[in-house]
């Protein structure tokens, strides 16, 4: 059964037979986008890389890094 379903939400296991639809972790595909609302912690690199101008890092708030953060543009 899956909780909360709409468009893009990506799925989390709720429970060995249930789903949850996170309303904060939405992937489009149209524009290959991955959209985070909330904090994201990583204990390792953040990187991105694409064509042209689709390899974009965007912080709208905070960011608080220890580590590397790479963006590479292929054009």
């Amino acid at each position: 059964f899956i909780y909360s379903g709409s468009n893009n939400y990506v799925l989390t296991a709720a429970g060995t037979d249930e789903f949850e639809a996170e309303s904060g972790l939405q992937y489009d595909r149209d524009i290959y986008a991955l959209t985070l609302s909330g904090s994201l912690t990583a204990s390792n690199n953040i990187s991105a890389s694409g064509t042209s101008s689709a390899a974009h890092l965007i912080v709208d708030g905070n960011a608080v890094v220890t580590g590397i953060i790479t963006a590479q543009v292929e054009t």
